[in-house]
């Protein structure tokens, strides 16, 4: 498997002095989700491509640090269900 999709079109980018990278956008004012993989990769999936759940989970950050802290717990085997979504309650 190769890292670049040769159907898609690529380009390479440079990092300017600040460590910033930019890039085109489809639109003006297009949101992008920035992800940064375990192995350095770095996506950018636009906003509007989620489903509502997960819009919501990240324009919500207090939902979005708890759901990371419960999913880490529970990956940890620190707990054994998603009783934790609902400990607030």
């Amino acid at each position: 498997m190769t890292a670049i999709d040769y159907d898609a079109e690529s380009s390479i980018v440079t990092a300017d002095d600040d460590a910033n990278v930019q890039v085109a956008g489809r639109s003006p004012g297009e949101r992008y989700v920035e992800v940064h993989d375990a192995d350095g990769t770095i996506r950018l999936i636009p906003f509007t491509n989620l489903d509502p759940a997960e819009r919501e989970l990240l324009t919500n950050r207090a939902l979005y640090e708890q759901t990371r802290a419960g999913l880490t717990s529970f990956q940890a085997g620190e707990s054994v269900s998603s009783d934790w979504l609902f400990d607030g309650e």
